[in-house]
């Protein structure tokens, strides 16, 4: 059946109608005054149609597991923590015994100390439950001494490749786990069942559908204990044949190690491989941490402290080893990069191993936070791609000069650099490190201010970006990142018709009022999944 939404404002990147044509899930048409004769009429009553969010780079399942966890986003003190985990066990009626999960603390919001919680902290609030806490990054977490007992690691330390587990001065671990050392925690901690997983999918999924969002590049094989690829693209392809899939989920493929990656190509795996609904991405590695946990990889130490450059979780030799598997399995990359040292090594790795082949193959840098001018024109030069976070700003302004100094400041986060040199840059959130919500995410891009409107006249100003640009990046090239720029992002004729429907019209509304805008509908292939 043909649906004709009428009444309203049809909203794309070069046109604007007031009906819009759907049949099959797919745009046929849209303009002025269509004829309508014997459709089923959807009255738009002077609302406002634009294409679906995509996000870029972010974490679908890792949402949904963050619900199953302990909440650390608000706490502030070690006595915040005691509460929140004691009301947490209250409310999962959990035993002495069983596993504890949290997730969302940041020491640079802590009151008085900012030093990291560690097992010794934990083992106040329990000493027979083990404990693991993810700092809100990702990129470090902090256990009790039970965990450390569980892993036969209360009394020293090995030596892990591209992680640190920290430890006092006479070598005994802390409980602070760094990068690739985190994997050590994940593979003993209970993972959760299919069903599990599959609500997770479910209710994220209705969440961000909430917000407009009718697509995801997710990143989900490495965020839930026990690191099982399998089970994550069966939950997804289960919930499609089961009609729940209300998204297009393109996934973007980590793995713990090289062994793992070689299982997944020989099953049959790579990019594109899939259906309209879910579907094979890039593969995705990681480069180094986070600069709020100053694991970031800098070329030059950092400014508040000296002799630590962070963290390179991988060698260069070793990522080249790992492009060229993917290169000969006619696999993108994605990967992830916030200091300037890993943006640099990284790029050095696609040109060795892709060469002219970047131009074609749409490999990406994730974050692409801490820049300078010959990083970026390199970029430019070579097609990669950058999937950046705009709401990082929120956070990130308050400590990048702290970390980098002045120089490094004036050339990072310079998402409209990127897009004047012709850098495809897409908009994405990484949550659940920060929520996924949209709006937040383009009125910081277009302001260059924190939600509570700081610094005045925002920060670098000169990266603003225009709201088009900001919405283009949301849609069109989130399309273009999945080689599917002819098929969503522009409500063109041929496209599948995935949109929202809003109260007013993005393109000319103050940005202000963008922190408070609420989606009327979400619709996926014409079919409506919210409002």
């Amino acid at each position: 059946m043909k649906k004709a939404f009428v009444n309203g404002t049809i909203c794309s990147w070069e046109k604007r109608g007031n009906t819009l044509i759907v049949e099959d899930g797919k745009v046929v048409d849209f303009g002025n005054d269509l004829s309508t004769e014997g459709f089923e009429k959807i009255d738009l009553k002077g609302s406002y149609i634009y294409p679906g969010f995509v996000d870029s780079h972010m974490h679908l399942v890792n949402c949904g597991y963050t619900n199953y966890t302990a909440k650390l986003f608000d706490v502030k003190s070690m006595d915040d923590f005691s509460k929140v985990i004691h009301t947490y066990i209250k409310e999962k009626n959990l035993g002495p015994y069983d596993w504890i999960r949290g997730r969302g603390w940041n020491n640079d919001f802590f009151q008085g100390s900012k030093d990291f919680p560690t097992r010794y902290d934990l083992d106040k609030i329990s000493k027979t439950n083990p404990i693991v806490l993810t700092r809100v990054c990702g990129h470090i977490a902090v256990c009790n001494s039970k965990v450390l007992e569980i892993l036969n690691m209360d009394s020293s330390a090995p030596y892990i490749e591209g992680g640190e587990i920290d430890v006092d001065e006479q070598g005994i671990p802390t409980g602070i786990f760094r990068e690739a050392a985190l994997e050590r925690l994940y593979e003993i901690i209970p993972p959760p069942t299919l069903e599990e997983v599959k609500k997770m999918i479910t209710d994220t999924m209705a969440e961000m559908n909430a917000f407009g969002i009718t697509g995801s590049h997710t990143d989900d094989f490495g965020n839930l204990p026990g690191s099982d690829w399998a089970l994550i693209i069966k939950a997804y392809q289960d919930l499609e044949k089961e009609g729940k899939l209300t998204l297009r989920v393109y996934e973007q493929c980590l793995f713990p190690s090289i062994d793992r990656y070689k299982g997944f190509l020989k099953a049959g795996y790579t990019t594109g491989v899939g259906s309209d609904y879910f579907k094979i991405g890039p593969l995705k590695l990681l480069l180094d941490g986070a600069l709020g946990a100053r694991t970031a990889a800098l070329r030059k130490p950092y400014h508040d402290d000296p002799g630590n450059t962070g963290i390179l979780t991988m060698e260069p030799k070793t990522l080249q080893e790992w492009l060229t598997l993917a290169r000969d399995h006619k696999m993108n990359a994605a990967i992830h990069c916030i200091g300037d040292r890993a943006m640099e090594v990284a790029m050095e790795g696609f040109q060795k191993v892709y060469g002219e082949e970047n131009q074609n193959a749409r490999n990406s840098i994730v974050h692409c936070q801490i820049t300078d001018h010959d990083i970026l024109e390199s970029m430019a030069e070579n097609n990669i791609l950058a999937m950046v976070q705009p709401i990082f700003l929120d956070y990130d302004h308050q400590i990048v000069n702290s970390r980098v100094g002045d120089t490094l400041e004036s050339t990072s986060y310079a998402w409209k650099t990127m897009m004047d040199l012709g850098i495809h840059t897409s908009f994405g959130t990484d949550a659940p490190v920060e929520s996924f919500q949209p709006f937040h995410n383009i009125y910081e891009a277009v302001t260059r201010k924190t939600l509570e409107g700081k610094p005045e006249g925002g920060w670098i100003p000169d990266q603003k970006v225009s709201m088009k640009e900001a919405l283009k990046a949301y849609t069109v090239e989130s399309a273009y990142a999945q080689f599917e720029e002819d098929t969503r992002g522009s409500l063109s004729p041929g496209q599948w018709a995935d949109f929202m429907v809003l109260p007013k019209d993005l393109l000319h509304m103050d940005p202000e009022e963008l922190k408070d805008l609420k989606v009327e509908a979400t619709y996926l292939g014409g079919k409506k999944v919210y409002g």
